[in-house]
Protein backbone atom coordinates (compact mmCIF):
# COMPACT_ATOMS: atom_id res chain seq x y z
CA UNK A 1 0.00 0.00 0.00
CA UNK A 2 0.88 3.56 -0.69
CA UNK A 3 0.03 6.38 1.25
CA UNK A 4 -0.11 9.94 -0.91
CA UNK A 5 -1.06 13.76 -0.70
CA UNK A 6 -2.01 15.96 -4.06
CA UNK A 7 0.72 16.34 -6.14
CA UNK A 8 2.89 13.37 -4.97
CA UNK A 9 4.17 10.15 -6.93
CA UNK A 10 5.36 7.12 -5.45
CA UNK A 11 6.43 3.84 -7.83
CA UNK A 12 5.05 0.37 -6.89
CA UNK A 13 5.38 -2.79 -9.34
CA UNK A 14 6.71 -0.64 -12.25
CA UNK A 15 3.76 1.43 -11.71
CA UNK A 16 4.10 5.25 -11.06
CA UNK A 17 1.01 6.34 -9.47
CA UNK A 18 0.33 10.35 -8.94
CA UNK A 19 -2.07 11.72 -7.18
CA UNK A 20 -3.16 14.79 -9.02
CA UNK A 21 -6.24 16.04 -7.54
CA UNK A 22 -9.09 15.13 -5.08
CA UNK A 23 -12.24 15.93 -7.26
CA UNK A 24 -14.87 15.26 -5.00
CA UNK A 25 -15.48 14.41 -1.59
CA UNK A 26 -19.20 13.70 -0.44
CA UNK A 27 -18.40 11.49 2.54
CA UNK A 28 -20.64 11.37 5.54
CA UNK A 29 -19.26 13.71 8.27
CA UNK A 30 -18.11 11.86 11.10
CA UNK A 31 -20.84 11.77 14.17
CA UNK A 32 -23.75 12.72 11.31
CA UNK A 33 -26.33 10.54 10.30
CA UNK A 34 -26.77 10.63 6.54
CA UNK A 35 -28.58 8.58 4.36
CA UNK A 36 -25.87 7.75 1.84
CA UNK A 37 -21.89 7.09 3.03
CA UNK A 38 -20.95 9.00 0.36
CA UNK A 39 -17.42 8.97 -1.78
CA UNK A 40 -14.15 10.79 -2.30
CA UNK A 41 -13.07 10.72 -6.00
CA UNK A 42 -9.64 12.02 -6.84
CA UNK A 43 -7.45 11.71 -10.22
CA UNK A 44 -4.59 9.86 -10.44
CA UNK A 45 -2.10 9.66 -13.37
CA UNK A 46 -0.19 6.08 -13.90
CA UNK A 47 2.23 5.56 -15.98
CA UNK A 48 4.72 2.36 -16.61
CA UNK A 49 8.25 2.76 -17.66
CA UNK A 50 7.80 1.79 -21.34
CA UNK A 51 6.09 4.82 -21.03
CA UNK A 52 2.37 3.74 -21.29
CA UNK A 53 0.18 6.46 -19.52
CA UNK A 54 -3.56 7.79 -18.39
CA UNK A 55 -5.00 9.95 -15.94
CA UNK A 56 -8.35 8.84 -15.39
CA UNK A 57 -10.63 9.16 -11.97
CA UNK A 58 -11.33 6.51 -9.29
CA UNK A 59 -13.51 6.96 -5.94
CA UNK A 60 -14.09 5.35 -3.03
CA UNK A 61 -17.46 4.09 -3.63
CA UNK A 62 -16.89 3.66 -7.56
CA UNK A 63 -15.58 6.77 -9.74
CA UNK A 64 -18.11 7.34 -12.76
CA UNK A 65 -17.06 5.05 -15.53
CA UNK A 66 -15.92 6.70 -18.14
CA UNK A 67 -14.17 3.69 -19.87
CA UNK A 68 -16.32 0.61 -18.52
CA UNK A 69 -14.06 -2.07 -20.07
CA UNK A 70 -10.57 -0.44 -17.59
CA UNK A 71 -13.25 -1.22 -14.34
CA UNK A 72 -14.18 -3.47 -12.08
CA UNK A 73 -18.03 -3.01 -11.75
CA UNK A 74 -19.59 -4.28 -8.64
CA UNK A 75 -22.90 -5.80 -10.22
CA UNK A 76 -25.27 -4.45 -7.18
CA UNK A 77 -24.54 -0.74 -8.03
CA UNK A 78 -22.58 -0.78 -11.37
CA UNK A 79 -20.08 1.44 -9.87
CA UNK A 80 -16.14 0.62 -10.33
CA UNK A 81 -14.88 -1.19 -7.58
CA UNK A 82 -10.95 -0.84 -9.03
CA UNK A 83 -9.12 1.08 -12.27
CA UNK A 84 -7.61 -1.62 -14.76
CA UNK A 85 -3.94 -0.49 -15.93
CA UNK A 86 -1.43 -2.08 -17.54
CA UNK A 87 -1.67 -5.85 -15.71
CA UNK A 88 -2.60 -4.05 -12.16
CA UNK A 89 -5.53 -3.45 -10.50
CA UNK A 90 -5.27 0.65 -8.88
CA UNK A 91 -7.69 0.19 -5.83
CA UNK A 92 -8.54 3.11 -2.88
CA UNK A 93 -8.22 1.74 0.47
CA UNK A 94 -8.62 4.64 2.63
CA UNK A 95 -8.82 8.79 2.69
CA UNK A 96 -8.44 10.92 5.48
CA UNK A 97 -8.36 13.06 7.17
CA UNK A 98 -12.53 11.98 8.27
CA UNK A 99 -14.58 13.93 6.65
CA UNK A 100 -16.29 16.82 9.04
CA UNK A 101 -18.54 19.80 8.66
CA UNK A 102 -15.03 21.92 8.51
CA UNK A 103 -13.97 22.36 4.67
CA UNK A 104 -10.67 20.15 4.06
CA UNK A 105 -8.05 21.84 1.93
CA UNK A 106 -6.44 19.80 -0.31
CA UNK A 107 -2.65 19.82 1.18
CA UNK A 108 -4.76 17.68 3.58
CA UNK A 109 -5.87 14.96 2.06
CA UNK A 110 -3.67 11.24 2.36
CA UNK A 111 -4.80 8.53 0.44
CA UNK A 112 -4.04 4.97 0.45
CA UNK A 113 -4.16 2.90 -2.44
CA UNK A 114 -3.41 -0.69 -3.08
CA UNK A 115 -1.84 -1.72 -6.18
CA UNK A 116 -2.17 -5.51 -7.25
CA UNK A 117 -0.47 -7.53 -10.40
CA UNK A 118 -3.11 -9.32 -12.08
CA UNK A 119 -0.51 -11.19 -13.64
CA UNK A 120 -1.78 -11.44 -16.89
Amino acid sequence: MINLSVGQQATVKNLTITLVAVVNDSRCPEGAKCFWAGETIVEIKLSTPDNQEITTYLGTAGAPIMNPEKYVVNKENYRAQAYLFNRYAIIIEKVFPEKTTQEIVASAYKITFSVLSLGM
